[in-house]
């Protein structure tokens, strides 16, 4: 019975106490329950670390007996914080059958996002007293709180279009820059509720591109964004984002032969560059709490809504491990990639979000003639899942040597852009000059070996103080 006494939020102890049973006594019960709900929706911390645990030998395709969870939860330290093996005998005996389990899982996910509720009320109560000049920015965040609190509630809501009008953000719909102006040029910026996928090889610095652009954003147009690392830690990211505003990564100082004082200057504009981007608006997820199922991606997105996140980074979404998701048993890739990106574009438009997703090409893509530098749309991995629901196509390929500054080893990095729907750009190639003769043209966009960092020509770094002496010989 849900109850909400003595102060305490909604919540239903028997509830929970009924699916640890059913999990334990039947093999059927957790694929049927996980689905509904989750770890975090367990209001009593030792049934959350029991179902948890449940979940984990499950994942492992272990047994999931008293035994098994008892083991599992004496590795993690918390077999004596449950009351011992003797607790999970006294659940599964005064529960004796996995009958109704669903509804008991129903039960624990509503009290859970009734809590959630509760709590986002008081962030949008917090959020209104703070004020501010634009109040459509705090409706904004409001109603992506309580979407996060409803966390996968998919029941489509009937507008007025007097209200739809109402809406409307004017400008703040057209999007927001990509960080890169050249190629702001051909796609117009990244608008709401569109997914732009960046592709190409696995030495094209899609990585180095994505971060860029997300730094950019937040640092010169002040807008928040989030990062969505999948194959690399946050840490690592984050640490990627430094060298790329102090123009030098970290590991290449310690690596170098440098004189005193030019190490000195290039560890102090390593510094420096690390407390700007501490400063930036920038979230991402901690490192071990990656989204990796669909549920978990609505949660995340969400929560970067509320944080008035305007786009988020996917990198990447080949690193998924689709094949032993429960979206992907029994289906095949190209089905999976294709719901992923159902749902991708889904919560892009709920959120008014840009999603940029990061994708490899297949392998026949990497094979790919050696001449072209930069693959076609058509090598992308599920090529098809991915062009159908994207806005926007940008394949990279990375120069094999350096053409240009032969004293700081560049390399160009040619973007061609194969898909644009809505937006008639006057060209595809993303270059620094587009009113140039086609001979006179160069690609706009390089990566910066010192800093393993792409810039744009003509834009200089965020931290741009003058050291290119000390850091001329860090690569």
């Amino acid at each position: 019975m849900t109850t909400a006494h003595a102060g305490l939020p909604p919540h239903d102890t028997a509830a929970e106490e009924a699916i640890i049973a059913a999990v334990l006594l039947d093999d059927d019960a957790f694929p049927a329950v996980e689905p509904i709900v989750t770890t975090a929706d367990f209001f009593r911390e030792e049934n959350a670390w029991t179902f948890d645990a449940c979940a984990a030998l499950w994942h492992r395709a272990e047994p999931v007996t008293i035994p098994t969870v008892a083991h599992e939860l004496d590795r993690r330290g918390q077999l004596d914080g449950i009351g011992g093996e003797r607790y999970l005998a006294e659940v599964a005996g005064k529960y004796f059958t996995a009958v109704g389990v669903e509804a008991h899982a129903r039960i624990v996910a509503r009290d859970a996002a009734y809590r959630r509720i509760i709590q986002a009320a008081g962030q949008i109560a917090q959020a209104a007293y703070e004020g501010g000049p634009d109040v459509s920015r705090v409706a904004q965040k409001a109603r992506a709180l309580v979407d996060l609190a409803e966390a996968g509630d998919g029941a489509a809501v009937l507008t007025p279009i007097e209200r739809v009008r109402a809406l409307d953000n004017g400008d703040a719909d057209l999007g927001v820059t990509t960080g890169y102006l050249a190629l702001d040029r051909v796609i117009g910026g990244y608008v709401p509720g569109q997914i732009t996928v960046v592709g190409g090889r696995t030495d094209a610095s899609k990585t180095a591109f994505c971060i860029g652009s997300a730094v950019n954003i937040a640092a010169r147009a002040g807008v928040p964004v989030a990062y969505v690392p999948l194959e690399d830690s946050a840490r690592t990211i984050a640490r990627r984002m430094v060298d790329h505003v102090a123009g030098v990564s970290h590991s290449g100082i310690r690596r170098r032969a440098l004189t005193k004082a030019d190490r000195l200057d290039a560890l102090d504009c390593w510094a420096s560059a690390d407390a700007l981007v501490r400063r930036l608006p920038i979230w991402m997820p901690e490192d071990g709490q990656e989204p990796f199922s669909m549920e978990a991606v609505e949660r995340t997105l969400a929560r970067a809504a509320s944080e008035s996140s305007r786009v988020v980074f996917i990198d990447h979404i080949d690193a998924l491990d689709l094949s032993s998701s429960r979206e992907g048993r029994g289906q095949s890739d190209a089905a999976v990639v294709a719901a992923w990106m159902r749902c991708f574009k889904r919560l892009a438009l709920r959120h008014g979000l840009h999603i940029v997703i990061a994708s490899q090409v297949s392998r026949a893509g990497a094979a790919h003639d050696e001449e072209d530098l930069v693959p076609p749309m058509a090598t992308l991995k599920e090529s098809g899942a991915k062009e159908q629901l994207a806005q926007n196509v940008v394949m990279l390929g990375l120069e094999p040597q350096p053409s240009f500054a032969p004293n700081l080893p560049h390399r160009a990095l040619y973007a061609y852009v194969e898909k644009v729907k809505g937006f008639e750009g006057e060209t595809r190639w993303v270059v620094d000059d587009p009113t140039a003769p086609p001979e006179g043209q160069r690609p706009a966009l390089y990566l910066a070996r010192h800093a393993g960092a792409v810039y744009e020509h003509g834009v200089p770094l965020l931290d741009s103080r003058p050291r290119q002496s000390a850091l001329a010989g860090v690569q």
